[in-house]
């Protein structure tokens, strides 16, 4: 098994835990954010492969900042983009301030136009790596945002009112948004109640009312739409 060498650029939350990660598998790595004081040239021209951990919409103006890296073996992390000679890794996962641990990293899926260059580029990492078409990328992040970001904008409203203008305690809050969830793993297709799936217009008539002009109740109407 070969020992690459790795450059990991960015300094953000995913950049965190990546480093973590090689961190508990004794995998070395170097990283670099512009803030460095070390040159990047320098630092890349010793490296195998180089991570591109950073936004988005900077990885393409990065590399043509950095005409160097275009010689070297790129990867980056964007589940909704391409770039011509970079390999995309996209981890399906839900990732905090708090770091995970080894076992926890070690479940999180890659998501990847190529996963057979994934696994030679990380021989060392044991995560299922499946494999996407490139056209298909953006319809996959809509997804992942769909139902990964979206609902805890709602738990949040939810929370916050409950909280706030009813004193119901967070630990009863927690256990509700728990339990549905909870509903949802076990039996996905039949998970959802309430009066969206009684169609019970007289009750939704009544939530639209009392939501008022809240863009909430713009999403209520769409999630109506839905059914």
């Amino acid at each position: 098994m070969k020992d690459f060498s790795y450059l990991i650029i960015g300094n953000g939350q995913i950049s965190r835990h990546i480093k973590k990660y090689f961190s508990l598998k004794k995998i070395p790595c170097k990283s670099w954010q512009r803030n460095s004081r070390s040159s990047l040239e320098r630092m890349a021209a010793s490296a195998d492969i180089i991570v591109l951990l950073i936004t988005d919409s900077n990885i393409s103006g990065f590399i043509n900042e950095n005409p160097f890296l275009k010689k070297k073996n790129l990867v980056h992390f964007s589940g909704a983009l391409n770039f011509k000679n970079v390999l995309d890794m996209h981890p399906l996962a839900a990732f905090s301030k708090r770091p995970f641990s080894i076992e926890e990293y070690e479940k999180i899926p890659f998501i990847s136009s190529n996963p057979k260059q994934v696994k030679k580029f990380f021989p060392k990492l044991k995560n299922p790596v499946l494999k996407i078409k490139p056209s298909m990328k953006p319809l996959y992040h809509a997804l992942c945002v769909l139902g990964g970001n979206f609902p805890a904008i709602l738990w949040f409203k939810a929370l916050e009112d409950l909280e706030k203008k009813f004193k119901i305690p967070r630990k009863f809050i927690f256990g509700y948004l728990e339990g549905n969830l909870r509903n949802f793993m076990n039996n996905p297709e039949v998970s959802f109640t309430g009066p969206l799936r009684r169609n019970d217009e007289k009750t939704m008539r009544s939530n639209l009312k009392v939501l008022g002009k809240s863009p909430f109740a713009d999403v209520y109407r769409a999630f109506k739409k839905t059914r």
